[in-house]
Parts: structure tokens; C-alpha cells; sequence
């Protein structure tokens, strides 16, 4: 199945960081961690990531989604239930994902409800921030925001 290009934008979060900024007062000030920038393709190129929530609720059990960005520009992983693959680029702060498709499994229940959740991401612009705690967070305006945390590299 053939899935509609997807944009992810990236975040305009220059308010909420120069905020978390301004509570540091020197080297040793304790405060909010201030927020990471916006996907880079060096940032992403070679990452991996699993999902910690989706709309704030665990993963349904045994069944988390993964992303990987490799560095030839292709990207695949799986919703919990059937796998994708995609092109993505980084411009600016957009990140888009192109020419996706996926494999066509029937996905019932808390999976199911999952998988239409993260498609939703493929729909639509999505603002896409590595957060402070090295956290990747996608949204989108009246959508999923779904949060995957970073992968070790092994090697």
C-alpha cells in the first residue's frame, strides 16, 4: 500500500528554548535543561529509535513502533504491526518522508488503534524536536504526538 508523501516540519520552538535559556544564570545553575535543536540530517543520518508513547500511553504490549534514518536517505521501521520504508530528507528544519509504503498485515485491537495513530504522521506536516533528553517527538496540529527514544549504536 502506497502512502501519501509526509512532511515532517520542524519545530519553531525558539520561544520555549530561549526561556529554558534564560534560567541559566552561569556554568553551575541548575535549571530545566534547555531544548535540543531541530533534526539535523547529521543528527539523524545513522539513528535509530523505539517508541516510548503515543499520546502520552505505553506502547501496546510486545508491540512498540521503531524508526531508522540511515544514512543513504532511506528510512524504515514498523508501526508495532507492519513495517514501512520511506526516502527522508532534512531541509531546514523540515524533515519529509517520500514514497512510502508499508507491508499490508491486518492489525487488530490496541495495535490496530496504534497503527492509525502513527499513520496519521504520514499525513501531515509534523514538527519533529530531539528534546532535551535526547528524545525524538514528532506531532502534528490536532494529531499523535509520538515519542521515541534514541537506540544505542552497537560498534
Amino acid at each position: 500500500m502506497r502512502l501519501k508523501s509526509a512532511t515532517l516540519a520542524g519545530a519553531v520552538l525558539a520561544a520555549l528554548a530561549s526561556g529554558l535559556a534564560a534560567c541559566a544564570v552561569g556554568p553551575n545553575a541548575t535549571g530545566p535543561a534547555p531544548v535540543a535543536p531541530t533534526p539535523t540530517t547529521t543528527a539523524l543520518a545513522g539513528s535509530q529509535w523505539v517508541m516510548l508513547t503515543l499520546d502520552g500511553a505505553a506502547p501496546a504490549e510486545g508491540r512498540r513502533a521503531t524508526f531508522a534514518f540511515n544514512p543513504d536517505g532511506q528510512a524504515n521501521g514498523t508501526t508495532g504491526c507492519n513495517r514501512f520504508f520511506a526516502s527522508w530528507t532534512v531541509t531546514g528544519s523540515t524533515l519529509t518522508l517520500s514514497g512510502a509504503g508499508m507491508t499490508r498485515m491486518a492489525c487488530m485491537g490496541p495495535v490496530g488503534a496504534q497503527e492509525m495513530r502513527i499513520l496519521e504522521l504520514f499525513d501531515a506536516a509534523v514538527t519533529a524536536v530531539i528534546d532535551a533528553e535526547d528524545r525524538l517527538v514528532l506531532t502534528r496540529p490536532g494529531g499523535p504526538v509520538l515519542v521515541l527514544a534514541r537506540v544505542p549504536s552497537i560498534g
